[in-house]
This record gives structure tokens, sequence and C-alpha cells, in this order.
């Protein structure tokens, strides 16, 4: 026995639609498919005799998903960008507490010496007063006499300006 051929659109009047406007000349404006009610579209949202509550709640876990790893690369820079700070200033209090620890220890040595600092406190007069000129002028001048035979004389001259 044949199986009967049986059309399973809800609506009918969606195909005649269709055919009455190509035959008026208006072909090329109608969908080439004419669609299908909301019952039938598969989704459970769209059926109003169905729970939609499981279809709804696996589309928020999956746009929770989504967010979450959005949200994770900006948290990773966050943390990149934490973390060089961090060593930058776990470098910086280094350094600080080395350099404190050099100038405390300087200043013991010098306060232990036999003269108690009477070198610096004469070599700290001399480039506080009127003397500061020449005795920088003769600091260069000594320079350039140290330095190897072969270097140009003029290095006093320019060391003396730079120095001024």
């Amino acid at each position: 026995m044949a199986q009967p051929i049986v059309n399973y659109r809800v609506n009918p009047s969606e195909e005649i639609l269709a055919l009455s406007s190509t035959q008026r000349g208006l072909g090329a404006m109608t969908q080439p498919n004419p669609g299908m009610p909301n019952m039938m579209d598969g989704g459970k949202s769209s059926n109003p005799f169905s729970n939609a509550q499981i279809e709804r709640n696996s589309l928020l876990s999956q746009q929770n998903l989504r967010q979450n790893a959005i949200t994770a690369q900006t948290q990773a820079v966050a943390d990149a960008r934490g973390q060089a700070r961090n060593s930058v200033s776990t470098q910086s209090t280094l350094e600080s507490r080395a350099q404190q620890y050099m100038n405390q220890n300087l200043a013991n040595r010098i306060e232990a010496s036999q003269t108690g600092g009477a070198g610096l406190i004469a070599l700290n007069s001399i480039m506080e007063g009127p003397q500061r000129a020449k005795f920088v002028n003769d600091i260069a001048v000594s320079k350039t006499m140290a330095e190897p035979a072969g270097e140009a004389p003029e290095l006093g001259l320019m060391m003396k300006m730079m120095n001024a």
C-alpha cells in the first residue's frame, strides 16, 4: 500500500501568498523559504506547550563560560602587570637598602677614624668656598698629566670648561 503524501505545513496560505506574488510580477520580493511557525522552529522557548527552563539554563551556562573566558584574559594581563610591578619594587627596595647600608657603614667608619672626618670637612669647605674653581681646575690638570703620552694637550682645557 502506498504512503499518502501529506503536506506538513500548518498554514497553506504561506505558499499561496508566494505564488500570488510571483503572478503579479513581485517574485523577486518573495523569500525563497516561506518560513515556519514558531511552534515548529525546534526551540522550546517559542513552544508554548513545553518547559524551556532546561534549554534556557544551557544557554546561560554557555554564556557564562564565554564571559569567564573574556574576563580571564584581562585578569591574566592585570596579574602579569602586578607581578612586574612587584619585581621592580622588590629590586628597588634591595638596591635602596644596600645604598643605605653602605652610607651608614661609611658614616660609622668616618666617625670611628682618628681624625673624625676632618678631611671631609676640609674638602667640603673648599668645595663650598671661593677656592672651588681653582681646586676643580687643579684636579682636571692632574688628570690630564696622568694620562698616557699621545693624548691631545687641549684635554686639560676641555676638562676645565666642562667642570666649571
